[in-house]
């Protein structure tokens, strides 16, 4: 695989209000694995044809050699991918992302050390209900999978704190899921239509994050990232990382910074078992 040449990485720093421990609200979990044994192998990127999966794909490639881990997509169709993002990528499985059966195919295929769930659109406000479907036929997948390889589902819970051979989630949620405060600058006379169009717009990210933390299979594995409002085209290389209830250090994240702060979280595995708010820093 050819790599691009190497960007700027992404600077992460916390807001003054979360020098501590606010943002893993997730504490109940067990204490994962060091970094070391979570340096991810081999990446599935479930919606790699969407702009987040792209952005993620690109800044995979611009890792330098030693570090970089296979990239394999998930997607319906691999023919919305350009020819410069085909050779990124080690293999690409199509299939329904709200399938188990085409989940698991692509888990016992490609055999990820971590899983990147980077579904549904980002700028859209219509509802539905595919990162909850996803996040659920993820999950189940992984479980098949996993029981095949040990026997038992007892002692995947169990040991998955001391077993870096377990698959991560990452999954991608937005700030105001999760019960985080919401921050938002509404139309002057329309704030009760513009909280019932977030409470629509949030159903599906509050419903993706009950599916990966229903029980300990699950949230020992999983990290849930709560960005503000997604931009294109004004990185700043710089992430905040913020508390739940605590008033946002800015309003939008570009979507390449996040997808550096994603790549990083990848290799090193800082937040597994939490949630973290972030947004753009300056």
């Amino acid at each position: 695989k050819q790599l691009t040449k190497r960007r700027e990485g992404v600077k992460t720093t916390k807001s003054d209000e979360t020098k501590s421990n606010s943002q893993k609200e997730m504490a109940s979990a067990p204490p994962g694995p060091t970094p070391l044994d979570r340096r991810a192998k081999s990446v599935l990127i479930v919606g790699v044809t969407g702009g987040m999966g792209l952005a993620c794909l690109e800044k995979f490639a611009d890792l330098e050699d030693d570090k970089s881990p296979q990239i394999h997509g998930f997607c319906r169709d691999k023919r919305k991918l350009d020819a410069s993002h085909m050779v990124l990528l080690d293999s690409v499985v199509e299939g329904d992302g709200t399938s188990t059966d085409d989940l698991e195919r692509a888990i016992d295929s490609c055999k990820p050390a971590v899983i990147i769930l980077a579904v549904g659109s980002g700028e859209s406000d219509a509802q539905c209900n595919v990162r909850a479907a996803t996040a659920r036929a993820t999950i189940q997948a992984l479980m098949r999978v996993e029981q095949t390889l040990t026997g038992s589902r007892c002692n995947l819970v169990r040991h998955v704190p001391q077993r870096p051979d377990i698959t991560r989630v990452i999954a991608i949620s937005r700030v105001g899921a999760g019960g985080s405060r919401i921050q938002m600058r509404p139309i002057p006379g329309l704030v009760r239509l513009h909280k019932l169009r977030l409470r629509r717009v949030l159903k599906d990210h509050n419903d993706q994050e009950l599916a990966l933390l229903c029980d300990p299979y699950s949230v020992q594995r999983t990290t849930i990232l709560r960005p503000t409002t997604l931009t294109q085209g004004g990185k700043t290389g710089h992430v905040v990382e913020f508390g739940k209830k605590d008033r946002a250090p800015s309003l939008h994240i570009d979507r390449e910074d996040l997808a550096s702060y994603i790549v990083l979280e990848t290799l090193k595995g800082q937040h597994v078992g939490c949630a973290v708010n972030v947004t753009g820093g300056t």
